[in-house]
């Protein structure tokens, strides 16, 4: 189930990303990918990560597996290998992937 939010995502055939984590670094980098017009496909674990993307248009999806299944490439920035994995596998989302798809994961450390 998907549910548009928050104005249109116009896509003429142009590359549908995914993404999963709003948090302190993942939030700016959805936000650049929808600056860039690029349509953006998300899923988020807590209804708070939403406030990041407040007044753009985005596509929010009920599932991982329907987060995958619309999307060319999604983007995981999460802070841990095991969400990570977790949401790969037992959220389905690698399962999700038509095989050109790619999956990116990204893990920032500070001190």
């Amino acid at each position: 189930m998907t549910t548009a939010t928050s104005g249109s995502t116009p896509n003429d055939g142009a590359l549908r990303v995914g993404w999963v984590g709003l948090g302190d670094q993942g939030a700016p980098m959805a936000r650049a990918i929808i600056q860039a017009g690029f349509e953006l496909n998300i899923w988020v674990r807590r209804e708070t990560s939403l406030a990041a993307l407040e007044g753009l248009p985005y596509v929010r999806h009920a599932t991982l597996s329907d987060l995958g299944m619309v999307s060319d490439i999604v983007g995981l920035c999460l802070r841990e290998d095991s969400d990570i994995e977790d949401v790969l596998t037992t959220g389905g989302l690698l399962a999700s992937l038509k095989p050109r798809d790619r999956s990116a994961g990204l893990r920032f450390l500070s001190r």
